[in-house]
């Protein structure tokens, strides 16, 4: 869950690194990369075994067979989300936003006590919260994005989270159940567990289930097979987060 993501977060660095050469790599061969074959990998890259191993290793995976499976499952469902797509008219996109269910003020109180503020979930859809990002750089607090390719180190940050921190999860494809259910069954780029066991703020952005609580706040977003439209109901979301917090002085 979230390989791709993290492996165009990692091919876009600049560092250059063997990581950012192997993410580079596994990327443009994505549409056939069932057939490629750790030899493959070798010979196309030019680098060792060890060094490959490493890399899929930092994200979770036993080996290079499990790593392959796992990165063409979510390429088929991505393809299958695209032949699913179907155009929005501008009375069917403003119904959309109209759907959305925020407990705002309950947010608001846990943004503006947290010190820090944790985003995991789809690269794409964090990437949306613009104005909570210039909040939080206005008043001093941290805001950190668990996208690393580097499985230890996002469950470092995880375990430093505090009472009064605040944990953000952000996936509209599914609801907070469905995703426990997914990352349980694929434990690699974050320990689900340790999620569970967190006793800070804890928020969550996706399709609503009033029977899900779980100790999260819900912010229910209805999915949409147009990702531009769910980008956007994810912007409304930030800016309907920013005008309350300028509007309240308390």
């Amino acid at each position: 869950m979230y390989i791709i993501d993290r492996l165009i977060c990692l091919k876009q660095n600049d560092n250059h690194g063997v990581d950012e050469e192997l993410a580079s790599y596994f990327i443009s061969r994505i549409q056939k990369i069932e057939t490629k074959t750790l030899t493959d990998c070798i010979k196309e890259t030019g680098i060792s075994k060890a060094s490959i191993h490493r890399f899929y290793n930092k994200a979770g995976f036993l080996n290079y067979k499990e790593f392959v499976k796992e990165l063409s499952k979510e390429y088929t469902y991505l393809l299958k989300k695209e032949k699913n797509f179907q155009p929005v008219s501008i009375e069917e996109y403003y119904q959309y936003l109209k759907e959305i269910d925020i407990n705002i003020k309950t947010l608001l109180e846990n943004i503006k006590k947290a010190k820090r503020i944790f985003l995991f979930g789809r690269y794409d859809e964090i990437l949306e919260f613009n104005h909570l990002n210039y909040y939080c750089v206005i008043h001093g607090k941290e805001k950190h994005t668990l996208s690393y390719w580097n499985k230890e180190r996002n469950n470092d940050m995880l375990k430093t989270l505090q009472k009064d921190d605040l944990l953000i999860l952000v996936d509209i494809d599914y609801t907070l159940t469905t995703l426990f259910e997914n990352m349980m069954d694929r434990s690699y780029l974050i320990d689900v567990s340790m999620l569970q066991k967190l006793q800070c703020h804890k928020c969550f952005i996706g399709q609503a289930n009033q029977q899900e609580q779980d100790n999260y706040m819900l912010i229910g977003i209805p999915y949409h097979p147009n990702m531009n439209i769910r980008k956007t109901a994810i912007s409304y979301v930030d800016n309907i987060i920013m005008q309350n917090l300028l509007e309240d002085k308390s």
